[in-house]
């Protein structure tokens, strides 16, 4: 085993296979954005590791069920926050109201690794909602995504949406909202869009032979 195959694999030892709902096992990683970044620019469709080849499913479909659960989460809402629906979910990493909007028993959070792989498996859920969690889904889960963001729009209007988009974040239950636009943020709505739309960023990438003699080192191969 090489010192490539040896670092993968330590890596691969450190994944939690978890099944918060039914028909929705999948490698947990509260924070959304772990679910989406890497897949702004690698197609993971019918593509896998040792890993998710045992598991019988890709990192394309692993992140569908992420983001199903994160929906489920709002659904269930075990917290009560004003705002959870079906309809209105993403818990990712953002900004938040921070400790001055605290009232009664509620405690809000500034910046934290906000996130949630079911009701078990939650990081700082303070009630924060970050509409690129949704969106940058789109790929996985249009089905769900788009009647979000059209709702969130709907309800929310400019109160949540300025010049370039979606702002950061928001939190109905504390009157709150960041309107802050934040490249790391802004920038994977806008990939996953058009990854949806037409591929572009996803055929390119794959193009690449650096990339492509990457995922051959770390052994990928496609199920289909």
């Amino acid at each position: 085993m090489n010192d490539v195959e040896t670092s993968y694999n330590s890596w691969l030892k450190n994944y939690k296979w978890d099944t918060p709902y039914e028909g929705m096992s999948h490698v947990a990683f509260p924070p959304l954005f772990g679910h989406q970044f890497s897949q702004a620019f690698i197609d993971y469709r019918g593509l896998v590791d040792s890993y998710m080849k045992e598991k019988g499913i890709d990192y394309f479909e692993n992140s569908r069920r992420a983001t199903y659960v994160q929906r489920q989460y709002a659904i269930d809402n075990p917290h009560n926050w004003l705002g959870y629906d079906s309809l209105c979910w993403g818990v990712t990493a953002s900004d938040g109201p921070t400790e001055k909007y605290n009232f009664e028993d509620k405690v809000f959070l500034g910046y934290a690794g906000r996130g949630t792989s079911g009701p078990l498996f939650n990081y700082f859920d303070d009630g924060t909602i970050a509409p690129y969690a949704s969106l940058s889904s789109l790929p996985f889960a249009p089905e769900i995504v788009l009647p979000t963001i059209e709702s969130m729009l709907e309800k929310y209007g400019n109160k949540i949406w300025g010049k370039y988009g979606f702002y950061d974040s928001f939190n109905p239950t504390a009157n709150w909202v960041n309107d802050d636009f934040i490249g790391i943020d802004q920038g994977p709505m806008l990939i996953m869009i058009e990854n949806f739309r037409t591929g572009l960023v996803w055929n390119y990438v794959m193009k690449d032979p650096i990339i492509q003699k990457g995922l051959n080192k770390l052994g990928y191969e496609y199920l289909y």
